[in-house]
């Protein structure tokens, strides 16, 4: 009988983890993306965070509404992570000394991606300094709250509401510039 419900305990768990992946999957992935500028690495970052959410599921002790920040979380450490890593730099500074090799057609995905990616707003998002732009995207893309960011982010409210305000000044400035 304890076998049984052990399997089932499994069984539960792995629809737990299917139902997260099919939920919140995409902004996984968005925020990783966000994050490393790279659609490979950050479809890799967000396979990570779920295998991670799978094997940590069962310790897992906020409620379910918190579970996307706790997602949030996992994904901004992890991109972190590889950020600070000496995998990202190697790759980094090959590619500003190599040109990339565009001989494939994109797919359709990769082409509302690509339409997506190529907004002013977006290019100029990504290029602010990391502890403005995921301020940014944690609120304006994410839609969190401020006392959410700050969870996810292990930093004060009122940090996030500087870097916010910083973070929009900066843009504006750049966004500005870039119209004359």
């Amino acid at each position: 009988m304890e076998e049984r419900n052990s399997l089932n305990d499994d069984y539960s768990r792995d629809r737990s983890i299917e139902s997260l992946v099919n939920e919140y999957g995409y902004e996984v992935y968005k925020l990783a993306f966000f994050y490393l500028k790279d659609k490979g690495k950050a479809e890799d970052i967000a396979q990570e965070v779920f295998v991670t959410c799978f094997e940590k599921l069962s310790t897992y002790q906020g409620e379910d509404a918190q579970i996307k920040n706790w997602l949030f979380k996992i994904t901004t450490n992890k991109c972190k992570d590889y950020l600070r890593s000496w995998s990202y730099r190697k790759v980094f500074f090959s590619n500003i000394f190599s040109e990339r090799e565009k001989s494939h057609e994109p797919t359709p995905e990769e082409s509302v991606y690509i339409k997506e990616s190529e907004s002013q707003m977006i290019k100029e998002v990504l290029n602010l300094p990391i502890k403005y732009r995921e301020i940014i995207i944690l609120y304006y893309y994410q839609e969190l709250k401020m006392h959410e960011i700050a969870k996810v982010l292990q930093i004060t409210e009122n940090t996030v509401k500087t870097r916010l305000r910083r973070g929009k000044l900066l843009l504006k400035k750049t966004m500005e510039g870039g119209n004359h």
